[in-house]
Order: structure tokens, then C-alpha cells, then sequence
């Protein structure tokens, strides 16, 4: 039977009409491409039908009304190579047995097929998670009109719920599967308190999988957020965490499940409890690093007095090297601003032995910086003598153990001077000064790094008015200078 298309085996045009319709294409290309060498893409270009076409329509028709492909070979589902334009060949090509060889259909998973585009002279995949996307497109716009979004906005928003609660759930597959199946998930989650309990009850059974996850640990966060802290939700997640606590808080997405579990269920859970544990029987490995020192610092602002003590306790072994750690110095920093007002002392009198050389560190100067900033702890005297109970006999003993009094300028301080007051003196004396801004013969570019973060902290004492006695020393290189040095680059949860 001839056409204008080219010459055909015998063929139904009503059968071909109707299997285009239902694959989609253009159903006058369809018969034309059942007589065509389909690894020639010249001829398929020629007939002006190149993408026009859906492979599947092609397998159905030739499985109802017969006819042939006269093609070498055909591209597996999940093959990646490419057969237009001389492109290197798979090492997974099929030939099947027969005078058809094999089809464009896929027969694992029919969602995915292989689709010639004859303007590009090459072919392209139809992924099976182009529908998922354009479905979750259409939940998300439902979802953003709220209240305000029509019938059949709702419906759509009942059918997806629906999908994530019903037998076959697919709430799994939406968490792990993108970014946007991950935040409808989440707002689900928000929005729907009657299923919270059936998504946190799945979610719990894949814990482990989640906090390494780059779009599910999403969703366990706020599981955590979102349900009774004291329910079932959350202790099921804090069940899967316990024996793994310290692994999951170095993980980059982990750590932000342990965190916000200590932040919401600080209180009224055990497994919160066992979880910071579990985490204080390695705080000396945790604080240095870099997403295992957020979950140290989170348990010093919400934690307990004892276990905020344990921690004082771990950096007070050798404070000078935290102190200069690119990632134990954050957690310097919380103890200065979350501890007891005794631990904070504690750390101030050693900080204040070697505070020239702190002040001079990349990262240390940060530590420095914070006193030199909270003018409340020019309070801390007043607000420890409160509590006092002793008269002030421990506090005496822990300042003669420090040998503060032994450093310059300080010849007169006592226990009762606040530590921030002597750091400040040290700082602002005209020594100091000098030393901290280095050597001025010096250009910028060729000064060592302490000296430019000496030269900042200089600059941050002449802003707070701490510099007044001394007048300003002239710098041949202030203009370069005013931008300052690079700080710390601090590492946060889940950065990618």
C-alpha cells in the first residue's frame, strides 16, 4: 500500500490513529516510520518526522497489526549512549532473535523510552521522572493558594496526601527523590496534623538512610518540629539515631537532625537524653570538627548545667589549642556567651595569660574579640558574687592559680576585677599596640598572617573607643587595610 509518506506493510490507519492518540505524536508520521531503517536518522529526518513520534505507538502497532523495523539495533532503557552522529556505541545493545529487531519500547519500565530528535540528529531520553515532575509542579502550585486555591486545587492536594498516606505510599519515594518532593513533604507535615503520625511512622523505619541525605533529612527535621515532642514522632526518631549519635553528627545533613532534636526535645524525652550522652563520651572529638562542633555548641545553649559543665571540663585540658582550632574556637566562643558565670571566668583567666598571642591567631582572635565586645561580662563579678555561697574563696583560688597578676600591667588586678576589664588593659597599652600591628616597614602583602589579624584587632579596639588615650599611629598601609584580613570559614550544617 503506497503513501505519501513512503511504502508500508499492509496497516490499519484507524488502529494507528487511535495508538497515537493514546502515546502522543503526530499520527500522519506514524505508519511512515514502520517501513523505515531506523538506524539510518537521514531517513527519518527526510519524512520530516523527527520527534514527532512516540516510541511506544510504534511497539503497539506492531504488535497488533504486525510489520517490521529494518534497524541493526536499538538502545536499552538505561543506556546512555547515543546512536545519531557517529557516537561512541553501548556495550549494552540488544539484537533480538527474528525478523523484527526489537523496539523502542521499554519493557522494564514503561515510563522510560528512547525518542529520535531529527532537527538534533540524535536521541533522547523521555525519563520516567519528567510525569513525576510535572506532577509535583501541580501540587506545589496547589498548595501555595492555601484557602484561597479552587475545588479542584483541593483535590489535587487530597490526591497527593492521599498518595502519601494510602496502601502503596509513595511518601518514601517523594522524600529521597528531589528537592521539591522533599518540601511538599514538608509542608504536608505542616499543614496536615492528621497524618503527621503515619509519615513520622514510615520516615522512622529509614532514619539512617535520611540524615546522609541531601532532601530527606529535610523531612525528618520536621517531623521533629512539627510533632508532640513528647510523642511517639520524635521517639521514634530519636530511636534510630541512639547507638549512632556521634556518627550522625558529623554527617554534613545529619548533623542538622541531632541539633534540632536537642533544640525542640530538650526536655521530657529520653532518648534525648541518651542521645547527648552518647555525644559528651566524644565531645573532645567532636568539638574539632567541622559539623560535630555545631551539635557541642547547640548542647551549650540549650543543654543542662551539668552537661554544659562537661563540656568547660573538655576544653579546659588544653584551652590554648582549641582556642587556635579552626572549628573548637566556635565552641570557645559559646562558652563564653551560654556557661556557667564560674566556667566563664574560668575561661577568661586563661585566655587572659596569653591574650597577645590569641589576639594575634586567625582563629583564636575571634575568642578575644567576643570579650572585647560584651561589655555585660564587665559584669560577671556582680552577677557570680551572688551566687556565692563560699565568700569568694573558690573564685580567689581559681584567679592565683592563673598567674594573672604575674602578666604586665596587671601587677594591681585581684579576683574581685572583672577578667574583661585586665584582657582590655593588656589589649590597650601602647606595647601592645605596637606589637599587635607588627612591623610598620612592612608592606601589607608581605606581613605575616598574625600580624594582619593583629592589626584588626587594633582596628576593632580604635572603633570602640578603647584606643583614645593613645591617639591614632599613623600606617603606611591603612588604606589597604580597610577591608581586613579573611576570617574563619565557618562550615554550616548541611553546606554542599
Amino acid at each position: 500500500m503506497a503513501s505519501g509518506y513512503g511504502y508500508l506493510p499492509s496497516w490499519n490507519a484507524e488502529a494507528a490513529f487511535a495508538a497515537q492518540n493514546m502515546y502522543g505524536g503526530n499520527p500522519m508520521g506514524f505508519p511512515a516510520m514502520l517501513g523505515m531503517n531506523w538506524g539510518d536518522p537521514a531517513q527519518v529526518s527526510m519524512n520530516g518526522l523527527g520527534g514527532c513520534f512516540h516510541p511506544a505507538a510504534v511497539a503497539s502497532y506492531q504488535e497488533e497489526f504486525g510489520g517490521g523495523m529494518t534497524g541493526d539495533e536499538y538502545e536499552d532503557e538505561n543506556d546512555g549512549a547515543n546512536l545519531a552522529g557517529g557516537a561512541k556505541k553501548s556495550k549494552r545493545r540488544s539484537r533480538s532473535k527474528g525478523g523484527r529487531k526489537g523496539n523502542l519500547a521499554t519493557g522494564s519500565n514503561p515510563g522510560c523510552a528512547r525518542r529520535y530528535d531529527g532537527r538534533e540528529a540524535r536521541w533522547e531520553a523521555v525519563e520516567p521522572g519528567d510525569q513525576e515532575d510535572r506532577w509535583l509542579s501541580s501540587v506545589q502550585a496547589a498548595m501555595a493558594k492555601g484557602e484561597e486555591g479552587t475545588e479542584d486545587d483541593k483535590r489535587i492536594v487530597n490526591r497527593f496526601v492521599e498518595e502519601l498516606t494510602g496502601e502503596n505510599s509513595k511518601m518514601i519515594q517523594y522524600s529521597f527523590s528531589s528537592n521539591k518532593g522533599s518540601r511538599l513533604v514538608q509542608e504536608v507535615l505542616r499543614t496536615r496534623c492528621d497524618v503527621q503520625s503515619q509519615i513520622a511512622w514510615e520516615m522512622s523505619a529509614c532514619v539512617e538512610q535520611a540524615w546522609s541525605h541531601e532532601h530527606a533529612n529535610f523531612v525528618i527535621s520536621k517531623i521533629i518540629e512539627y510533632c508532640p515532642r513528647t510523642g511517639r514522632e520524635c521517639k521514634s526518631i530519636a530511636e534510630g539515631i541512639r547507638g549512632k549519635a556521634a556518627q550522625c553528627a558529623r554527617q554534613r545533613f545529619g548533623c542538622r537532625i541531632v541539633i534540632k532534636l536537642i533544640e525542640e526535645c530538650k526536655t521530657g524525652l529520653l532518648e534525648t537524653d541518651e542521645i547527648i550522652t552518647e555525644l559528651l563520651s566524644q565531645v573532645g572529638d567532636l568539638i574539632k570538627h567541622a559539623f560535630g562542633h555545631h551539635v557541642i555548641s547547640t548542647i551549650l545553649e540549650h543543654g543542662d548545667a551539668e552537661r554544659k559543665q562537661e563540656i568547660v571540663r573538655q576544653l579546659m585540658t588544653d584551652l590554648s589549642v582549641h582556642a587556635k582550632q579552626r572549628h573548637a574556637s566556635h565552641v570557645v566562643e559559646k562558652v563564653l556567651e551560654f556557661a556557667d558565670n564560674m566556667d566563664k571566668y574560668r575561661v577568661q583567666l586563661e585566655l587572659a595569660t596569653q591574650v597577645l598571642d590569641f589576639a594575634k591567631h586567625q582563629f583564636a582572635y575571634y575568642c578575644i574579640l567576643f570579650i572585647v565586645g560584651a561589655e555585660d561580662l564587665s559584669d560577671l563579678i556582680e552577677e557570680i558574687e551572688d551566687d556565692e555561697e563560699d565568700g569568694g574563696a573558690e573564685r580567689k583560688a581559681i584567679f592565683e592559680k592563673s598567674g594573672v597578676q604575674k602578666l604586665p600591667g596587671c601587677e594591681d588586678v585581684t579576683h574581685d576585677t572583672p577578667p574583661r576589664d585586665f584582657i582590655l588593659r593588656i589589649l590597650t597599652s601602647k606595647e601592645a599596640v605596637k606589637e599587635l600591628e607588627g612591623p610598620a616597614n612592612q608592606d601589607c602583602k608581605t606581613q605575616e598572617k598574625a600580624h594582619k589579624f593583629g592589626s584588626r584587632m587594633v582596628e576593632e579596639l580604635r572603633k570602640k573607643g578603647h584606643l583614645t588615650h593613645l591617639g591614632r599611629f599613623p600606617r603606611p598601609d591603612d588604606k589597604k587595610e580597610e577591608r581586613g584580613p579573611k576570617g574563619r570559614a565557618e562550615v554550616e550544617p548541611g553546606d554542599v
